[in-house]
């Protein structure tokens, strides 16, 4: 079968290729489909009747689309244009929103199916069954709409062996032709992509939602596998640097130190970060040793916050004492720190964002970025959101991480201009400055330049999918 992957429309900008797509793709592959995947994250991002085009040259029996909830209500524009373009194919949903809401999302795309949790084997099984005639309705992890009518199989386990997935279809995600944008903008070398050392994260934070779609249970693969998909991305592609996209890179000491002995081991020269899934209460001495002896420059955390009542709301389990003892530890072994922060929580009081805003200003974090609190589809957030809204008419795109769509505390203004005052504070100070010139390459500075734009004006969230 002939098999179109689209990726979900961009809402923030960051160019990176769809990875979880390059997976699919795989899978599909292996199984004899022919695959083309349309990337919705690349510069220029296609227009509507681009994406059109492209489907109706390639003619696929199955598309499939990744849905995320802030850019919902594109994914409805795209699966509607298709449908009336392509009245034969077969249209699947997938990503967080179909997993968090799989009713909604086959009510309101028009959908035939949507795969739920870890897509790959469900992927795979969807296409088996739709290969042979087969009702597909009952495979576990996948919702079909019958008669108007949501039915949803059987929750499916996730897979225990990751090691069991092929490597992605670099071939078609191409990673070499994105621009080098946010978050690549502030990077050693060029050009930078993604890449997954493992799979799920044990902690419970309220806020998020990962683990609907990547599991609890820690799940590493096979670091000679990792190795031999880095020597891959620097032959075929170019790589120089990579983010990794681990939950929790640290969750298992074991794992993080045999990917930088692999490194070693094999002989790779690349730089590396990990872009997000990092605990700042996971490093040591000999871990920063051996991070920064293997390549690694830049350490991103998700702090949250400075103040313990916050990161108890939040289900942090983080102790908010030991942080800038840490901060100073990594920093001595000269890496950039960077972490992420959450604004507006619900009970937060503009004390306790203020306090947190000034911590973060005094500690030695060389960047660092305000969110509003958002509770996504499938976090446990949610439940604050989920009975106060109608899913049919909600504005989607308010999930954006920069308005601050709900607070029994304070008022949307006051949110707003604390988010703003906390940028503001934080990279008043020169010495911030130059650490960013040390990593923006003057062939980035637009992008960068773009992307500082956003944050400090809040108006991260608003790229539009165009007709």
């Amino acid at each position: 079968m002939r098999i179109l992957l689209i990726s979900a429309p961009m809402f923030i900008r960051a160019y990176l290729p769809p990875l979880g797509l390059g997976y699919l793709a795989a899978v599909a592959r292996g199984r004899g489909h022919t695959v083309q995947i349309l990337s919705l994250t690349n510069r220029p991002s296609p227009t509507l009747s681009q994406i059109v085009r492209v489907a109706e040259s390639f003619q696929p029996e199955v598309i499939g689309h990744t849905v995320l909830s802030p850019s919902f209500h594109s994914t409805q524009l795209i699966f509607h244009a298709l449908a009336r373009a392509l009245p034969r194919a077969v249209l699947v949903a997938g990503g967080p929103h179909a997993t968090a809401l799989p009713d909604h999302t086959l009510r309101a795309t028009g959908a035939h199916y949507a795969v739920i949790g870890e897509g790959e084997n469900t992927f795979a099984e969807l296409l088996k069954a739709l290969e042979n005639g087969e009702n597909p309705e009952g495979i576990p992890g996948l919702a079909v709409r019958v008669d108007g009518e949501t039915r949803v199989g059987s929750a499916r386990a996730f897979e225990s062996d990751v090691n069991r997935f092929p490597l992605p279809a670099w071939d078609l995600l191409k990673p070499e032709a994105y621009p080098q944008a946010p978050p690549q903008a502030l990077q050693l070398r060029s050009p930078a992509t993604q890449l997954l050392t493992s799979r799920g994260c044990p902690y419970a934070c309220s806020y998020c939602a990962s683990f609907r779609t990547m599991a609890r249970d820690f799940r590493p693969r096979n670091i000679d596998l990792v190795m031999g998909e880095i020597k891959r991305l620097q032959r075929d592609h170019g790589i120089r640097e990579l983010m990794l996209l681990d939950l929790n890179f640290t969750y298992r000491r074991e794992h993080a130190m045999s990917f930088c002995d692999g490194l070693r081991r094999h002989g790779i020269d690349i730089a590396w970060k990990p872009l997000a899934g990092f605990r700042i209460d996971a490093v040591d001495d000999e871990l920063l040793r051996t991070m920064k002896q293997a390549g690694c420059y830049q350490l991103i955390f998700g702090i949250e916050s400075f103040h313990p009542d916050t990161l108890a709301q939040i289900n942090k389990d983080l102790n908010a004492n030991i942080v800038h003892d840490q901060i100073r530890l990594i920093r001595r072994y000269g890496f950039f720190v960077a972490s992420f922060f959450i604004v507006g929580s619900p009970g937060e009081t503009e004390e306790r964002i203020q306090y947190s805003a000034r911590q973060a200003a005094r500690s030695g974090l060389d960047f660092a970025a305000f969110f509003c609190w958002t509770p996504l589809p499938g976090a446990g957030d949610w439940s604050f959101l989920q009975d106060k809204i109608d899913l049919d008419s909600f504005r989607w795109e308010s999930l954006n991480y920069d308005e601050a769509i709900f607070s029994d505390t304070l008022s949307k203004k006051t949110l707003t201009r604390l988010l703003r005052l906390a940028h503001l504070r934080f990279y008043s100070r020169p010495k911030r400055w130059w650490k960013m010139v040390q990593l923006i390459r003057p062939a980035k500075l637009r992008y960068f330049l773009e992307f500082a734009y956003d944050y400090l004006s809040g108006s991260r969230g608003r790229p539009r999918l165009r007709p």
